[in-house]
């Protein structure tokens, strides 16, 4: 169970607690007359998304790519399907990576530093296309991967869809 709240909202996007929140049960718990109309329809958007995804989220494997509790300010969590035919994956950049990192002045280096995701669970034999990074088999994309690049507090949501041939 996950909630979109007004925590932080200064300093947190709406996307980036969308995007936490799409990663469990899905419940807004902000204060929805205090969002602009900007903010109501960018959350329409995502409550369809999640709509979208829910069953592989909440059904499907899921692939810790980059563990909260590491060093790196990247996150990064893969859900797959059952029957691999497709795989959602939640990539985030903390300001920090961790408390030692943060400690460290970790926050300091380049928000544009890429993050390197080696995607797990596809089917090797099969084709999967992610909009905006191509077509490629599961085996490439599990080891070549993709490079996926955030600056500080930002995040996306990827989808991975096995191509019909």
């Amino acid at each position: 169970e996950a909630w979109v709240t007004d925590v932080n909202a200064s300093r947190i996007s709406l996307d980036f607690r969308f995007h936490v929140a799409m990663q469990g049960v899905l419940g807004i718990g902000g204060n929805l007359n205090h969002w602009t109309p900007a903010e109501r329809t960018r959350a329409a958007k995502h409550v369809a998304l999640y709509k979208e995804i829910r069953p592989t989220v909440q059904h499907g494997d899921v692939y810790r790519l980059i563990p909260a509790d590491g060093p790196s300010p990247y996150v990064a969590t893969q859900y797959v399907a059952k029957d691999r035919s497709e795989a959602v994956v939640f990539a985030f950049r903390r300001i920090g990576g961790g408390a030692d990192a943060m400690l460290e002045g970790y926050h300091a280096t380049d928000p544009r530093q890429p993050a390197a995701l080696r995607l797990q669970g596809l089917d090797p034999e099969a084709r999967y296309q992610i909009k905006g990074f191509g077509t490629r088999s599961g085996l490439a994309w599990m080891r070549a991967g993709l490079t996926v690049t955030l600056g500080h507090q930002e995040s996306k949501v990827l989808r991975v869809r096995r191509v019909v041939q």
